[in-house]
């Protein structure tokens, strides 16, 4: 009995050591999903020279509006006029991450970026009117600003909130361009509209938040 084993084991083949590429390689995985490359990585230094060129361009344009807001708005028109401004600012900066939102969801499900945005604006608009009464409560109960300037910057929330969602969006995606070309639009378009306005027209503070609100608008209509 021990010979017969003997015999079986000297007529087994011998074993064959397996080829190290196959040990290492990894499991065939027919439905594998490939994770989505990240936007904007091969352009990095792209971007940063061109954020850099853009706020070299807007930083001159503000200190404009300062000057120019100093010069031709009586103390008392300037308090207005940043009060009206600061009041739409919070407002936006408080309902104006829907474009973030947008692009963290975009990463997360595949779901289609238009239908995104869309919704994204829909919201954009509800929350912006149903913002806009306390703006104009609040103004009206400032005393300084009054009825009619409060609706002026009530008009304003609506756009300032869009092209902010948009810029919001066009930062996830990594389209820089565009997205520097719609932050320089507000301060540029507010100082050709007070040239105008103010220095042109004697407008005075109505002139100023008149022109500031149409600048939103109009960068609105752009993004």
């Amino acid at each position: 009995m021990q010979g017969s084993r003997g015999a079986l084991a000297g007529l087994a083949p011998a074993a064959v050591p397996a080829s190290p590429a196959i040990d290492v390689a990894p499991p065939v995985t027919p439905n594998l999903v490939r994770a989505r490359a990240i936007a904007g990585t091969g352009r990095v230094g792209r971007n940063a020279l061109e954020t850099l060129l853009f706020r070299g361009l807007s930083t001159p344009v503000a200190l404009v509006l300062v000057v120019l807001q100093s010069r031709l708005l009586e103390p008392a028109g300037r308090g207005t006029f940043v009060l009206v401004v600061l009041s739409v600012t919070i407002g936006s900066r408080l309902l104006g991450q829907l474009g973030i939102a947008v692009t963290a969801r975009l990463r997360a499900a595949d779901v289609e970026l238009r239908l995104l945005v869309h919704r994204a604006f829909a919201l954009a608009v509800l929350v912006g009117l149903a913002a806009c009464a306390p703006i104009v409560a609040w103004s009206v109960a400032a005393g300084d600003i009054g009825l009619e300037l409060g609706l002026a910057a009530a008009l304003a929330l609506v756009p300032n909130i869009l092209w902010q969602t948009v810029s919001g969006v066009l930062l996830g995606v990594s389209q820089l361009r565009l997205w520097n070309v719609i932050q320089l639009l507000p301060p540029v378009l507010t100082l050709v509209g007070m040239l105008v306005l103010v220095v042109g027209l004697d407008g005075g503070v109505r002139g100023a938040i008149a022109a500031w609100a149409l600048a939103h608008l109009l960068t609105a209509a752009f993004a």
